[in-house]
């Protein structure tokens, strides 16, 4: 018995984990619209790239959209980060922003 819920564990926790750290990087430009708000950055994917959908893996940019997460927080996190000149690093899952072909923002840290 003991070793079916271990075989579980093992098979489920391959579902628990997603998303990627990035670098740090200053945010070089800020594009805010009704849809969604774009960040261009020079990061890396702790991952690789290769752990993003295809459609987004090479973007220079990082997304959210009104309908993600915490939209509201992250953006206006992002506006002061770019205002004050703040070096940023990103959790990162998935494709967002404009056709879904820009990198999608989980969380920032801003330091």
């Amino acid at each position: 018995m003991e070793r079916i819920y271990i075989l579980a564990l093992l098979f489920f926790s391959t579902f628990a984990y997603s998303g990627s750290d990035t670098s740090t990087s200053k945010i070089k430009q800020l594009y805010v619209n009704a849809y969604w708000v774009m960040a261009e950055v020079d990061i890396t994917i702790s991952s690789g790239r290769e752990s993003l959908p295809a459609q987004c893996r090479d973007s220079g940019y990082v997304a959210i959209s009104p309908t993600d997460a915490g939209y509201d927080i992250i953006t206006s996190t992002l506006m002061l980060a770019y205002a004050a000149n703040k070096t940023v690093r990103f959790w990162v899952e998935g494709c967002s922003g404009q056709n879904q072909q820009q990198i999608k923002i989980i969380s920032v840290r801003v330091y």
